[in-house]
């Protein structure tokens, strides 16, 4: 297995590494422009180079709305009421 260092990334691992004049081409087609990943060492990539990654929390659920009552949605319906009839 083969890895590309560059001065801000480590890419890999491959099977394979092929370096033309602008980019490499991983795995016999996979193309990575310099111009994109920039020009870096090739060499043998080693198992902690690549740790496995770690799975992402479960997401929480969103909480439920909170469902107004009946008292609540009365007092609302007044207070329009009143702005309505203060109305010119």
């Amino acid at each position: 297995m083969k890895k590309i260092t560059t001065a801000d990334w480590v890419f890999g691992p491959y099977e394979t590494v092929e370096v033309l004049e602008d980019r490499y081409v991983v795995n016999g087609s996979a193309h990575l422009p310099f111009s994109v990943i920039g020009q870096g060492e090739i060499s043998e990539a080693l198992p902690e180079d690549f740790p496995p990654l770690e799975p992402l929390p479960e997401p929480t659920p969103d909480p439920a709305p909170v469902t107004p009552t009946k008292e609540e949605l009365l007092a609302q319906l007044q207070a329009i009421q009143a702005q309505v009839e203060a109305m010119p």
